[in-house]
């Protein structure tokens, strides 16, 4: 019964990636999506997490609501049914045409990620149109969701990101609580999907017409994941669900193993995707309409390796970032503990007498360590979240300038702040110009 993870007080999950027990955990009415926030530590954080960002305005979107929540049934039924009408109706020309110059790789198509958010959010608002902004929206819920780090869930919580991401795609989509997940979540796998489309016509690959079926098979992406949890009335037993179980289903890497559409959509389950007809019809149209469009101008020798090696380039400046910001921050921190561990070690080394500094230093701690929880939304996410990085790299600076005026052993900190202030200055800087340079 895949892998169990059972630890009295801290975790009680099975995971699973075997699609034969994936289909008999979707079938088995001891699991729902009620995620009641009780059971152990771990369990109780993940549910959490669940609730807070796969809902709206506190009520969960109907792709995460309970089996027995009516009005998610039927908008689910509602919903399929449009759907499937669409696909069997075709799609407008404008949407798979933007989708398909992207795939070709036209330099002035839109960017293939907010082509085929525009074509999911036009499924819920024919006025819908993917910006910048929609897009980053989509890509902090996507990893809101799938994230296991804890701190990261506080710190976007804690300043509003993810509920500004909430709103901002409940808007454009006419707070239709299924369209915010379509274009919020579920668009991710779509956009795996016509990457690998994308792939396929790149040069020296010559697509093959015939091969449309095989391409749509191939361009069907399935969730990382879905998550159950066990009801209260779960029989009990050692190894056997319990009621609080979480059991996790890898669609993605089940996938791997079974390639059918049934594995992707949760075909026949009362949870299965209303979108099982309509994007492999969206696929094949987009493939369709690619073969049809003259290719674009040639590239120049190496412009496909050149373009890759800068994305690779800027992944590579991103992780420099934040592995000198993380020592920083590391570093910061354990002074700060030291400070109100031990201050007045910290004053007699720094030549303050003890008696009248040491209330000061413990003050003085309790500073440095909130300022590395500000500093720390930079570390996660350095290129959409620049304040935290900037306000850092100034305050570094300043505060090196105020131990130098200090002088003594004030010195040392100074030194400390002027390097790391100096470093990231560099690496960021670097970050950003690799960042602009990956994106032609």
């Amino acid at each position: 019964m895949g892998r169990l993870l059972r630890i009295p007080f801290l975790i009680d999950l099975i995971r699973t990636d075997n699609p034969t027990e994936i289909e008999a955990f979707a079938a088995d009415k001891q699991l729902d999506r009620n995620f009641s926030g009780r059971g152990p530590l771990f369990n109780r954080i993940l549910t959490r997490k669940v609730r807070s960002v796969l809902s709206l305005d506190g009520v969960p979107l109907p792709p995460v609501a309970p089996r027995g929540d009516q009005e998610r049934a039927r908008a689910q039924t509602e919903l399929q049914a449009r759907l499937d009408a669409a696909a069997s109706a075709g799609f407008g020309d404008d949407t798979v045409t933007d989708i398909a110059r992207a795939v070709r790789g036209f330099k002035d198509a839109p960017a293939l990620e907010h082509a085929i958010q525009q074509a999911v959010g036009r499924a819920f608002a024919k006025d819908y149109r993917a910006t910048e902004e929609s897009w980053a929206a989509a890509q902090l819920l996507d990893k809101a969701a799938h994230s296991m780090n804890p701190l990261a869930g506080m710190l976007w919580r804690s300043t509003g990101q993810i509920t500004r991401a909430q709103r901002l795609l409940s808007e454009k989509v006419h707070y239709d609580r299924a369209g915010v997940h379509a274009t919020g979540i579920a668009v991710h796998n779509l956009v795996r999907g016509f990457a690998i489309m994308r792939s396929l016509f790149a040069y020296p690959n010559v697509p093959d017409p015939a091969a449309g079926d095989a391409v749509v098979a191939r361009c069907l992406k399935a969730p990382e994941s879905v998550l159950r949890e066990a009801v209260p009335e779960s029989g009990p037993g050692a190894a056997a669900i319990r009621p609080g179980t979480l059991v996790v289903l890898d669609l993605k890497a089940a996938q791997q193993r079974d390639a059918r559409p049934e594995i992707v959509f949760m075909t026949g389950s009362w949870s299965q995707c209303p979108a099982a007809a309509w994007v492999p019809a969206l696929i094949r149209a987009v493939w369709d309409r690619a073969l049809q469009l003259q290719p674009p101008s040639p590239q120049r020798v190496g412009d496909p390796f050149r373009l890759e090696f800068t994305r690779a380039e800027a992944t590579r400046r991103r992780a420099t970032y934040r592995s000198i910001l993380g020592c920083n921050l590391a570093l910061q921190f354990t002074l700060g503990i030291l400070m109100l561990a031990a201050p007045l070690w910290f004053c007699r080394s720094l030549g303050l007498v003890p008696s009248s500094a040491a209330d000061l230093v413990r003050i003085w701690g309790v500073m440095l360590i909130m300022l590395v929880a500000l500093y720390a939304a930079g570390w996660f996410d350095p290129i959409y979240t620049r304040w935290p990085n900037m306000v850092g790299i100034v305050g570094r600076y300043a505060t090196a300038m105020l131990y130098v005026f200090l002088r003594g052993r004030f010195l040392w900190l100074a030194l400390f702040d002027g390097v790391f202030a100096a470093a990231l200055t560099w690496a960021y800087s670097q970050a950003i110009r690799a960042e602009l340079m990956s994106r032609p």
